[in-house]
């Protein structure tokens, strides 16, 4: 019984500050600039103030595998549409229609960004290398080094009869061909043919997960402590993003980053993987998207949380 009439003890504190703040002489014309709370307004009513929290949309968890210039789907929802998918300046080709395990992106060049446009969420970012290399070398070793050689025009002579040493120099040069022919024969049998019993051996791929511990969805958190379950994720002060992480070779996973509305702030190079974020907001719509780095530098798995922020540095 304690423990929850100090919960709602809290609760209403909280709302009681907010209050205060919304309707103190500074904090009214900082947020609503056309009105003067000196002057009297008949029309004005504070009760005619109302804020709405808007249930943020969940982006599709779609699992990726990635190859030498293409990406494929390993997992998809149902109902996800490749419309929906955003690849905006990255040299990609997106297949349209249901999004289905097997689909392929073809054609990456470069640095590839999928995002998920009804949320703007991140879904993912990938490194390929440029193809324009590999198609000059292609091309260089088709074009021909020297042009092909013409036969002349032969006309046979009249044969002249062969005296005596010219028929045994014939006779000399006929044995000399049929020794070369012999030994090119032997020289071709004697090659031996490629092995390619190893080309169907199966390559195994660490495949790595991460799931954000710290904050929950639909809590509210006080000064980095969970307070009590509510409709939507609120965090008020600062809040520590924390994350488990798991993958078949950890000696692979070197960190995570750490994004805020898409855009990087943090690496985290240390296990436990986690950071804390407190930059100064009130009641901002956030997202923050993690990503697990290897040593190649790929982001090889990805999670996300959303949730209402404030944060004005006094509490």
């Amino acid at each position: 019984m304690g423990g929850t009439l100090r919960k709602m003890g809290i609760v209403l504190g909280l709302l009681t500050i907010l209050a205060l703040f919304l309707v103190s002489v500074n904090a009214v014309p900082k947020f609503l600039p056309n009105m003067n709370p000196f002057q009297q307004d008949e029309s004005f009513n504070l009760k005619d103030l109302k804020f709405s929290f808007e249930i943020p949309e969940m982006p599709p968890v779609i699992g990726w595998m990635k190859k030498s210039d293409y990406l494929i789907v390993t997992t998809a929802p149902s109902n996800v549409e490749w419309s929906n998918v955003d690849k905006g300046d990255s040299h990609c080709i997106v297949p349209t229609g249901i999004v289905m395990s097997g689909d392929k992106v073809l054609n990456c060049q470069g640095t590839i960004i999928l995002r998920w446009n009804p949320t703007n969420s991140l879904l993912g970012t990938w490194e390929f290398g440029s193809r324009s290399n590999s198609n000059n070398n292609d091309n260089n070793q088709n074009i021909p080094t020297s042009p092909p050689t013409v036969p002349e025009e032969i006309t046979d002579p009249i044969p002249e009869q062969p005296t005596t040493s010219d028929q045994e120099e014939e006779q000399n040069n006929n044995n000399e061909n049929n020794t070369t022919e012999e030994n090119n024969e032997n020289d071709t049998t004697s090659e031996i043919p490629e092995d390619t019993s190893n080309s169907d051996i199966t390559q195994f791929i660490d495949v790595s997960t991460i799931n954000i511990k710290t904050p929950k969805t639909n809590h509210i958190y006080f000064r980095n402590n969970e307070k009590i379950k509510t409709f939507t994720t609120i965090v008020i002060s600062d809040i520590e993003i924390e994350t488990i992480v798991d993958s078949t070779n950890m000696s692979n996973v070197t960190g995570v980053k750490f994004y805020v509305d898409g855009e990087h702030y943090y690496t985290d190079e240390t296990y436990p993987y986690k950071w804390t974020y407190d930059e100064k907001a009130f009641f901002i719509k956030t997202t923050i998207t993690v990503t697990v780095l290897d040593k190649s530098g790929y982001e090889t798995a990805y999670d996300e949380v959303d949730f209402i922020y404030l944060n004005l540095g006094i509490l």
